[in-house]
């Protein structure tokens, strides 16, 4: 398998930076070096994606092209006979003051998940 690096950090996916081009070439070439999985990072440090409120960390929603984005980015998998690993969060979540929150407060979590 393949980590995938960012493209754009934190703006691939639903942040306005999306380019199918670019993975489409980073797919093909882990396909043509026999890789059967990559891993891509979604939200990295949260910088873009998803929504949340900036007093309460609250998490409230995902940017309108954040799914058709996520959808090519699987298609795109699929036609290059990938495995898609998607990962929520970098560790550099962990560096932004509210970031350890976002992961281990309960409320947080759960206010992601809905």
């Amino acid at each position: 398998g393949l980590n995938v690096p960012w493209n754009r950090f934190g703006y691939d996916i639903g942040g306005g930076e999306w380019d199918a081009g670019w993975f489409d070439n980073v797919f093909s070439l882990a396909s043509n070096a026999s890789a059967n999985a990559v891993r891509v990072f979604l939200h990295a440090d949260a910088r873009a994606t998803p929504s949340y409120d900036n007093a309460t960390h609250q998490v409230t929603g995902l940017p309108g092209a954040f799914l058709p984005e996520l959808l090519e980015l699987v298609a795109l998998a699929r036609s290059h006979r990938l495995v898609l690993q998607l990962v929520l969060w970098s560790f550099d979540l962990c560096k932004r003051s509210f970031g350890a929150d976002l992961i281990s407060n309960s409320t947080l979590v759960e206010g992601y998940i809905a």
